[in-house]
């Protein structure tokens, strides 16, 4: 038997994600910031996830240079490039270091290809 689609709503004012009503109430009180949503917005939304296993073959042996995988899923976000002044840069974020320290960020200008990574 197929599985419904599981459907999310997240808050308006702070982000959280919204736990479906448990009845046909008129609203739901968002848990951290306690905004009042209507009902309906719950109808016709769909959340699907996806898991994606990554196979890091693009290594290089242990020269410490960033991984340049052609296939890296990457994200706009408003970051200034520090060579051309862009006010957006593609990011990733890979986990190159032991599992209880933070992950490698990745960031490459669209504009000038300028790349840089931090250590978060």
């Amino acid at each position: 038997m197929p599985h419904a689609p599981m459907r999310a709503v997240f808050c308006d004012d702070c982000g959280t994600l919204i736990d479906p009503p448990e009845s046909e109430s008129t609203e739901v009180h968002c848990s951290s910031c306690m905004c009042v949503i209507d009902h309906a917005e719950f109808l016709h939304r769909v959340v699907r996830s996806e898991h994606v296993t990554h196979l890091r073959t693009d290594l290089d042996a242990g020269d410490g240079a960033a991984p340049q995988s052609k296939n890296a899923e990457r994200a706009l976000v408003n970051e200034q490039c520090e060579q051309c002044k862009n006010p957006e840069m593609y990011y990733y974020t890979m986990q190159l270091r032991s599992a209880d320290e933070g992950q490698t960020v990745f960031y490459e200008c669209p504009r000038c290809q300028y790349k840089f990574s931090t250590n978060t």
